[in-house]
């Protein structure tokens, strides 16, 4: 079954849970009170580990390490990531892994083009200027799968975020931070209280990479299976 996404809205913040977005620890924070069925991230991003380490999750992390195809060659956006991240929670559970695996895919939507992790400074500059001073999507496709009995959900959850322009100093500034790296869209989501953020619909932990309401309500279906 497939989950729906979310709706635009207020915030929604799980007990526990704390502020997303920003540069990682170079060592991510321990558990601070187990939530829920051990879990294996199907993935190498060091920002999805510290989240849902952060939100009490036992975690482990076992990269998928697949090729990645261009998700808009998979049919619509939506559908292509969530297919991403199938194949990589279907690639870790044949490796041998056990238990619930979770797999993501995450990509920046502004004026008509996709944005993944950017290639080197140019790249993260060509995709910050594209989106300073509009509305832009961020679509996390995400899977659950149980190894037991190979039970699967999964989802497309969008983010629509509103940013103020940039200054060519922003830019700069930004850039030379190294904070743009390993960032989808080229920009790391400093929540609540981001300086360029003037408005946020959905998930702030789905820009992160995680949606952690979504993946708490489906974590919970999964409990009554």
């Amino acid at each position: 079954m497939a989950a729906g996404n979310q709706q635009p809205g207020e915030i929604a913040r799980l007990p526990g849970e704390t502020p997303t977005g920003g540069k990682a620890r170079e060592s991510a924070g321990q558990p601070t009170g187990r939530r829920g069925p051990a879990l294996v991230l199907a993935s190498q991003s060091p920002y999805r580990l510290q989240l849902l380490r952060e939100a009490g999750y036992e975690v482990r992390a076992s990269p998928a390490h697949i090729d990645e195809p261009d998700p808009t060659t998979l049919g619509d956006l939506r559908s292509g990531l969530i297919h991403i991240a199938q194949r990589k929670a279907r690639t870790v559970l044949e490796r041998g892994a056990s238990g619930l695996i979770l797999a993501a895919d995450t990509v920046g939507h502004a004026q008509g083009k996709v944005f993944g992790k950017p290639a080197d400074r140019a790249d993260a500059r060509r995709m910050l200027e594209a989106i300073s001073g509009v509305a832009h999507e961020v679509l996390t496709g995400w899977c659950l799968l149980r190894s037991r009995d190979g039970l699967l959900v999964s989802g497309c959850e969008a983010t629509q975020i509103v940013m103020r322009s940039w200054t060519d100093a922003e830019f700069e500034a930004y850039l030379d931070s190294g904070e743009w790296e390993g960032k989808c869209g080229a920009y790391g989501l400093q929540w609540p209280g981001d300086p360029f953020v003037t408005r946020l619909e959905g998930s702030a932990a789905n820009v992160v990479g995680v949606p952690l309401e979504r993946l708490a309500a489906v974590l919970a279906e999964f409990a009554l299976g």
